[in-house]
């Protein structure tokens, strides 16, 4: 497929893209491969393998692929650092952000009285929120610890967690015992 279309780079993301996309672009001689870094840590690849040893080789072997990449992508300042860290070399390294278009994002002031009426929340109220994958590695829990904090007595503050994951019924309990889930 790869001959077929005429590609001169191939762009893989992630340890399975990478270890499929490798030999493939090789194999086809193309003219360059970019490795692509969303959270290169153990603990980002919890939700793939429960046991810890499969997750560090997985790691190491993650890493040890990258010195078949032409360029690696990291999409954050840490994980670019985290990288180099571990033997990338930084001048293969580019930090690239991600990028969302926030005017795809843009609400009215109707849009978000709807959305605290259904999730009944007064308009006075203040709201903190948080959209993203439920995985140890994000940290969701210090994100509870800090609204149990800060809402106290404070009955006009409320935290909302969008998003799924392997850690959301854990979240959920923790809520429950803070006396935060409504």
């Amino acid at each position: 497929m790869i001959k077929e279309h005429r590609i001169d780079i191939v762009h893989s993301h992630a340890i399975n893209g990478t270890f499929y996309a490798r030999p493939a672009g090789r194999l086809a001689r193309v003219g360059g491969h970019v490795c692509h870094f969303h959270a290169p840590t153990v603990e980002s690849l919890e939700d793939i393998w429960r046991w810890k040893l499969p997750r560090v080789l997985a790691y190491k072997y993650h890493l040890w692929l990258t010195r078949w990449c032409d360029r690696v992508i990291a999409v954050n300042p840490l994980l670019r650092q985290d990288l180099i860290r571990n033997g990338v070399p930084a001048d293969k390294v580019e930090f690239i952000a991600n990028g969302v278009d926030a005017r795809d994002y843009e609400s009215t002031d109707a849009d978000r009285e709807a959305v605290r009426r259904e999730l009944q929340i007064p308009s006075s109220a203040t709201v903190v929120g948080t959209h993203a994958r439920l995985a140890a590695f994000k940290n969701l829990s210090m994100f509870l610890d800090v609204a149990d904090r800060l809402i106290g007595d404070e009955q006009d503050m409320f935290f909302v967690i969008a998003g799924d994951g392997p850690q959301r019924a854990m979240l959920e309990r923790k809520a429950a015992q803070l006396g935060i889930r409504d």
